[in-house]
């Protein structure tokens, strides 16, 4: 039966293992719905003439709308019915018009990249790489929906990086960062069917620079000083090690003394990586990735991994095969005494989880072996540089490297003037 409700009678009412409603007798249609959770709600009830069904439409919570405001609430919901309105089609389309609001809100460029784009390339490698050179480029656009991005924004973009005198091999690779991102809302969230940038492409203008890549390579004597800084790094170690093995045992710890490190051992993994580097032409990030069981093969001295740069890029590519020198096969050999030959080959050694940089230790190596202008990708040059100053196939180091495309090889061809040198003479009186 029907009760007066008041403001005590609301509080007094008791949970049960299933939902019960109690209806106002004051306000016809005005009923408070008691859910097994506690949960106390408004409604209002209402036969339609049509169907002569029960339809119950929330007024609010009994904690955030009082007893006065919901029997308003329901006789203006009455006042509706009287009126022909279909209050349940109403509430859909607010509910429509507020997902509509909601989702024009997110498709803005830097909330859907937040909200949609990052979590869905979470596990790439060059996720950090793409978002960044999205929002530092991007910024100016930030709000405007993905869809309606178009050409003059992007020529708007050019425009102000040629300021910049940036090149348009960097252009050409933020503008597909760009497109990529947004075709995503296409082709996996479905929240639209096209966008404007679609099918636009970019052609390079007259004032964007095309420099062949410069390389940068270790010269002998610069290989001399950066393994004597990396012994000294070592050495320093080994000595900071025992110091702490002679401290530790003027104390009464319960902690495990360490063990000293010998001369044949490597402290840490930095003089392993940065060797592997430059001998076999891999990048850090495919060193980094190295598991013992799938891409080490010491019985035939071999490397085989496929490049993390084209694993996800190109249909069946294929693994970069690389014989190891006595040196690099040494250092697989002693690493792997240190540490048991299962999982990654180097790994973090506190965590055990995949490195993630090593700028830090690069950066002081660099400083100590006095070697100027140098990044740690100039290792991998520096294998395919020395490779065509001994002469080597261009077809041979193109498979060393892994290089797709020959002309990425290509730009080792002018450190080995010799062989054009000797091709003229062996063909020619």
């Amino acid at each position: 039966m029907p009760e007066i409700l008041t403001a005590t009678l609301i509080k007094s009412l008791s949970t049960r293992t299933y939902r019960y409603i109690v209806s106002d007798a004051q306000i016809p249609g005005l009923a408070v719905t008691v859910y097994p959770s506690g949960t106390k709600t408004f409604v209002y009830r209402y036969k339609t003439a049509r169907t002569n069904l029960v339809n119950s439409i929330p007024l609010g919570s009994t904690k955030k709308l009082t007893l006065p405001d919901a029997r308003s609430a329901a006789k203006s919901k009455a006042g509706d019915i009287a009126k022909g309105i279909d209050i349940q089609k109403e509430q859909r389309k607010l509910a429509n018009d507020k997902k509509k609001d909601n989702l024009q809100n997110e498709l803005k460029l830097f909330n859907y990249i937040d909200k949609y784009y990052a979590p869905h390339i979470k596990g790439d490698k060059t996720a950090g790489e793409r978002i960044s050179a999205i929002k530092n480029n991007f910024e100016f656009i930030k709000n405007k929906r993905i869809d309606k991005i178009d050409n003059l924004d992007i020529e708007k973009w050019r425009n102000i990086r040629n300021k910049d005198n940036i090149t348009f091999a960097r252009i050409k690779c933020i503008y597909a960062y760009l497109k990529a991102c947004i075709n995503t809302a296409v082709k996996h969230y479905k929240f639209i069917k096209h966008f404007e940038l679609e099918h636009y492409s970019i052609k390079r203008k007259a004032t964007e620079k095309v420099n062949p890549p410069k390389v940068r390579f270790l010269s002998k004597k610069e290989e001399e000083r950066l393994a004597t800084a990396l012994n000294s790094r070592d050495q320093r170690l080994r000595e900071k090690r025992k110091n702490y093995i002679t401290w530790h045992s003027t104390r009464n710890s319960s902690k495990k003394t360490p063990a000293p490190i010998s001369d044949e051992e490597y402290p840490d993994y930095i003089t392993p990586i940065i060797n592997i580097a430059y001998k076999t032409g891999f990048d850090i990030g495919d060193i980094f990735d190295l598991e013992w069981e799938k891409h080490i093969d010491l019985e035939n001295n071999q490397i085989s991994k496929i490049r993390n740069k084209t694993e996800t890029r190109i249909l069946n590519p294929q693994p970069v095969v690389v014989t190891m020198t006595k040196s690099v096969k040494d250092i697989f050999i002693q690493w792997g005494k240190q540490h048991r030959k299962n999982g990654r080959v180097f790994k973090n050694l506190k965590t055990g989880k995949r490195l993630d940089n090593i700028s830090k230790a690069w950066a002081n190596i660099l400083k100590d072996a006095e070697i100027d202008n140098f990044r740690f990708k100039d290792l991998r040059h520096t294998f395919g540089s020395w490779l065509a100053m001994a002469g080597k196939d261009l077809m041979d180091i193109r498979d060393l490297m892994g290089h797709t495309d020959i002309k990425t090889t290509q730009i080792y061809t002018h450190l080995c003037p010799s062989r054009k040198k000797d091709a003229v003479l062996t063909t020619f009186d």
